[in-house]
């Protein structure tokens, strides 16, 4: 492959696909050997007066190019960097990138994990199939809860991880928010390894036996897992190779994911897609924070509310907060409609609301957010790959990859 231009760093958000970054500048420079950087790089601290005790080696060298190191040589990379293309202007991009990269796998280690559940959502309504469907999870069993975000997938695994407490399917449990999804790009998704740092450490295990390295953490947390009845909810994942190092294996407890991806390749796993409250459900849920009383007074008005709120459980949670406030609640129930509405009619939703649905949207690659952006331009309620080439101006098999990640999404 031939390169006209240095490839960029500023490209990358992970030490991995920094590397990567690493790996094609080698190639632009020529494809030298590990052999002939290092020796580049002994020549270079050299003649900037570092003594020959620091000289570097070829094993040393190639160690930068692999991916799965938790500390890169920052010293030895940039200086590999720089031999290969020294030019001080590409070589301050490096070393701004890496700088980033390095303090999001720092926060990356920072996780709250517990032992024991968080309490439950007040008024928690509906959801009687899902529960039913999660408490069913037998030892080992992995069970998705995915879904858009504020649909209340948390809400649900809390709901049914106590069901499971009660019932006494369970005896304790681990949970631990994951930050797949994060307002914040300083709290960036939890470092699997960090994870497990702190399960063992919940599960009795001494700091200095918990193992440094991944595979063995696995393997000792699986152990101390094996044969008791517990819970592990695993909230808010990305991925699922942020998940595959935290099941417990078949001889564990259940374990419940919540995401806003699919998450289809956790194999074997029961997938429970979580989608809005129906009317019933959404009016309940008004009824029980707002009040029964003033709802049965305009029961037309609270329906149209909570259509309003698209019967979303975030959004109804923040609406019923605001109409029960002590300054709004003289208000008629017509007098919040009237507010929605006029929201809905400047496109304006509720911050939280907002922020949390533009979160999903900012993770989304350009193709995508290009297509969901005009999927508001077609009046029907059902769109096909066929209407989505038309729309995007694409072929066939290009919209139809777009609808996969948009629906996976």
């Amino acid at each position: 492959m031939a390169f006209t231009e240095p490839p960029d760093p500023g490209r990358a958000r992970t030490l991995a696909e920094l590397i990567a970054q690493l790996r094609l500048l080698k190639a632009w420079a020529g494809g030298p050997s590990y052999a002939q950087i290092a020796e580049r790089v002994n020549r270079l601290w050299t003649a900037a007066g570092r003594p020959a005790a620091e000289r570097t080696a070829r094993t040393t060298v190639a160690d930068c190019f692999k991916v799965g190191r938790a500390r890169p040589n920052t010293d030895l990379l940039l200086a590999v960097v720089e031999v290969l293309h020294p030019d001080p202007g590409y070589l301050a991009g490096w070393q701004d990138v890496l700088r980033a990269v390095r303090g999001r796998a720092e926060a990356a280690t920072f996780v709250q994990a517990q032992l024991g559940l968080p309490e439950p959502v007040p008024h928690f309504t509906g959801r009687r199939a899902e529960t039913a469907l999660l408490g069913d999870a037998g030892g080992g069993q992995v069970a998705v809860i995915a879904g858009m975000a504020g649909v209340g997938k948390t809400g649900l695994a809390v709901h049914a991880g106590h069901a499971l407490l009660r019932t006494g399917r369970v005896d304790n449990a681990l949970f631990v928010n994951l930050r797949g999804f994060h307002p914040d790009p300083g709290q960036p998704p939890v470092d699997p390894a960090a994870v497990l740092d702190s399960f063992l450490r919940l599960l009795g295990v001494p700091g200095h036996a918990v193992p440094a390295d991944l595979p063995g953490k696995t393997r000792l947390y699986q152990e101390r897992s094996a044969g008791r009845r517990l819970l592990v909810v695993l909230d808010n994942a990305r991925s699922e190779d942020q998940v595959r190092p935290l099941l417990p294996g078949e001889r564990g407890g259940p374990v419940l994911v919540t995401s806003r991806m699919a998450l289809t390749g956790l194999t074997g796993a029961v997938h429970v897609r979580l989608d809005a409250l129906s009317p019933d459900e959404a009016l309940a849920y008004l009824r029980r924070t707002v009040g029964a009383e003033r709802v049965d007074q305009a029961p037309g008005v609270a329906r149209r509310i909570t259509a309003e709120l698209g019967r979303l459980p975030l959004a109804l949670t923040l609406a019923a907060l605001w109409m029960t406030a002590p300054a709004h609640r003289s208000w008629l129930l017509a007098d919040h409609l009237e507010r929605l509405e006029q929201r809905r009619a400047h496109l304006r939703l509720d911050n939280a609301v907002d922020a949390s649905i533009s979160l999903s949207y900012d993770q989304l690659g350009e193709p995508e957010q290009r297509a969901l952006r005009l999927l508001a331009l077609h009046p029907g309620a059902d769109l096909d790959a066929y209407g989505i080439a038309a729309l995007t101006g694409t072929g066939l098999a290009a919209a139809t990859r777009t609808a996969e990640r948009l629906v996976a999404a």
